[in-house]
This record gives C-alpha cells, structure tokens and sequence, in this order.
C-alpha cells in the first residue's frame, strides 16, 4: 500500500487474527430456582380462589333468604387463602415440603362444608384445591382430585336426591350439578400441566444463564492466555534463549558473554515490567466503572508517572465488553511507546463515534519515525508493539492506522472500533464530553 502524500508515513495493518481456546470447568446451575416458580404457581391459584369466593358470596348475597353461613364460610375460605399466599410470598421454599400444606388445605375444604354444605362457596375453594394439589406436586396429585371428584358426586347425588314428600329438581339445574365434579379433574390437570411447562422454562433459564457464565469464564481466560502471550511469553522466550547461550560463551567470547548477560537482565526487567503492565490494566479495567471513566483514568495515571501532559476529549460512550478491553489495552502501549520513543512534551487523546463505530486516536509532538506501509516492515524496523496493537483491533473487527512525519506534527494512533447496535451510548459532541484529565 501506497503511504499517504499528505504525510510522511501511513500504515494500515491488518494482521491475521488468531483464537485461543481455553479449557471451561462445570458450573452449578444459576437462575431462577424451581421453587420461586412453583410458589408463583401456587399463589396464583390462591388469588383464583380468592377471586371465585368473593364472586360468589356476592352472587349468594342476592339470591339467597339466608346468606350468612354462605358469608361466614367466604371469610374463611379468604382469610385462610390469604393467609397462605403471604407465607408463600415470604417463604417460597415451604413447597419443599407439599404434604402439610395438602393436608391444611383439604382440612380447610372440610370445614367449609360442614359450615357452608355443599355451597358455591365449597365448589371454589375445593376445586382450587385440586388445582393447588396439581400446582404443588403434579400428576402425583391424581389421587387427590380423584377423592374431590367423587365427594362432588356423592354431595350431588345427595342434593338430586328428593326429600320425603319433595318435588325432584329441575332437570337444567340436575345437569349443573352432574357437570361440576368433573370441573376438580380439569383444574388438577391444568395446574399440572402449568407447573411442568414453568418448571420446563426455569430448566431452559438455568442452563442459559449456566452457559453464559462458562462462556465469560472461557472469554476471560482466552484473553488472560492472549495477553501472556503477546507480552511476557514472549520476553522470557528471549531471556531463555540469551541464557542458554551464555555458558558456552564465558570462554570463547568473554564479551559476548557480557552482552548476554546485560540481554538477561534486561529481558528480565521487561519481562518483570510486562507482567506489572497487564496487572495493572486487569485492576484497572473495572467492568462496572463507565468506559470514558476508565480511559481518562489511564492517561490520568500515565501522565502523572511520566510528567508528561494528557489532554483531549472523551465523548461518553460505551462499547463491547471485548473491544472495551482491547481499546483499553491500545491506549496503554500508545502512552508507552510516547514514552520510550518520541521524547514528546504532550499527548492529546480523543474518543469519538461516528458512522457506526468507536474512533479512539492517541497523538503525540514528539520526533516521529518513518512509517512502513505494511506490517512487515514494522517487524523490520522492531515496532512489535505496533503489530500487537493492529492484533488487538483485528480481534474486535477494528482497524488501526499509524501516521508519523512532520505533517503530523509527531506520532499518532487511530484505532476504528465497530459499535454494535444493541450497546448504548452518545454520539460524539453529547453533553458531558470530558477532558482526558
């Protein structure tokens, strides 16, 4: 590629991208726990019978001559459902144990009864009362709605049944109550159903929210392996290789054998300053912390250990969680190499988007150098933290482009990041751009 005319140098590098896999370690299974769901289930049944009572008391207040009994077991039934929707609300994990809150239950259907007889009343709460046995434990609880649907029967045979001397029923109000038994099957079954398909859902939620984390773990630990690998592997590869090779010159070559050792010590204390590096920005990149937070915190702490001025603009934006790292990371080695190279007195850094993604640029009034235009001749020429800085914007989709001459003025760094469309944040020129300092 042609450099730019209007500079000294341009370089466009585009490296070839490179992926590390990364062994993930089972995960207990997180989300919704099945219990929450179940009493959700639950209380939603308890809110449908409190519903048919007061629809019913209410009915019975109209049409019949002596409504209290009917009135009296409605308070009952209410209150006690009541009752038991706060203890689920509060103590979901009581549907653990299904056999207490059965029994309680069928003890209150019982009781509405004897008080009520086989009324409105004792139709709701006893046909909730399969539907709860089916929310709470399934077909399991066929046994239940089956003993409901032949006490029905046995309460409607009884009520057909015409008394000494007494007229039989109407035949439309006989086929009512033939048809009603059957309704504490159909509720047992449906609440089953609804508690399998929910249980289903918190199953399909877990396992997501289970294989998300893995997949963040294999994520972190892929860009841990990543990082040691452009930086203090690399250097203690080196450091092997001047060590091996110093015994053998302690006598041929005595000041080879010098060279070697200052090469030791020196790959040493990068290797030492590499390793410090890559913590800091670990502790550094707060994944919580606003993106422009963290970048502006970077070039606060850099500009504070070199003396050396930062200032620029920093739209607040946001980005992927993996270009956020890799941004962060181009800033340190952009601020790094203006500290070993340039001999610059300023450095003006900008965040910006425009057309679909994130620009940072990193620009310096130092002395320069000449720009290659490929990634070849960075390797050439020694710029290895150029070329890891074009690997870090490839493995993001990005771009990076270096210009130096004196057009420039100095050195910088433009790195195109795309800003997916699902990330929040501002355009360049919102409110509330900060200064780099």
């Amino acid at each position: 590629m042609a450099p730019d005319p209007t500079v000294s140098g341009v370089a466009h590098l585009s490296p070839v991208r490179a992926t590390y896999p990364a062994p993930v370690t089972d995960l207990p299974a997180a989300g919704p726990a099945p219990a929450d769901g179940v009493s959700a289930l639950c209380r939603f049944v308890l809110l449908a019978r409190i519903a048919l009572v007061t629809t019913m008391v209410a009915a019975a207040l109209l049409i019949t001559d002596d409504p209290w009994p009917l009135v009296a077991a409605g308070a009952l039934a209410g209150g006690a459902a009541a009752g038991a929707w706060l203890l689920l609300a509060r103590r979901p994990d009581v549907i653990t144990h299904p056999l207490p809150l059965l029994a309680a239950d069928l003890t209150l259907a019982t009781g509405i009864l004897a008080v009520a007889g086989a009324g409105p009343v004792y139709l709701a709460v006893s046909c909730t009362a399969a539907a709860l046995a089916g929310a709470l434990t399934g077909l399991r609880s066929a046994p239940v709605w089956l003993a409901l649907t032949a006490v029905a029967y046995a309460l409607a045979a009884a009520t057909l049944r015409p008394a000494a001397g007494g007229s039989p029923l109407p035949g439309v109000v006989a086929v009512h109550l033939t048809a009603v038994p059957p309704l504490h099957v159909l509720a047992g079954l449906g609440a089953s159903a609804a508690r399998t398909a929910l249980l289903r859902q918190v199953a399909l939620a877990r396992a997501a929210t289970a294989a998300i984390e893995r997949s963040a773990i294999a994520g972190e630990r892929g860009r841990m392996a990543r990082e040691l690998h452009d930086s203090v592997a690399q250097t203690l590869r080196g450091l092997s290789f001047a060590a091996v090779a110093l015994p053998a010159s302690l006598d041929r070559r005595p000041e080879l054998a010098g060279e070697l050792a200052g090469t030791v010590a020196r790959a040493a204390q990068t290797a030492a300053d590499e390793a410090r590096d890559l913590l800091d920005t670990l502790r550094a990149d707060d994944g919580e912390a606003p993106f422009v937070d963290v970048l502006r915190q970077a070039c606060a702490v850099w500009s504070a250990r070199t003396g050396i001025d930062v200032d620029g603009d920093l739209a607040p934006l946001e980005v992927a969680v993996d270009a956020r790292h890799e941004l962060v990371r181009i800033l340190r080695e952009a601020l790094s190499n203006v500290e070993r190279h340039s001999g610059a007195r300023s450095v003006r850094v900008d965040l910006h988007a425009g057309r679909g993604a994130v620009h940072l640029s990193v620009r310096d009034d130092g002395a320069g150098f000449a720009v290659p235009d490929d990634v070849a001749g960075l390797a050439a020429q020694g710029h290895y933290g150029l070329i890891g800085m074009a690997e870090r914007a490839a493995r993001v989709g990005g771009t990076l482009q270096v210009r130096s001459g004196p057009a420039e003025g100095g050195t910088s760094v433009r790195v195109r990041v795309p800003r997916p469309a699902d990330v929040g944040g501002r355009r360049a020129g919102a409110a509330g751009a900060g200064q780099a300092r």
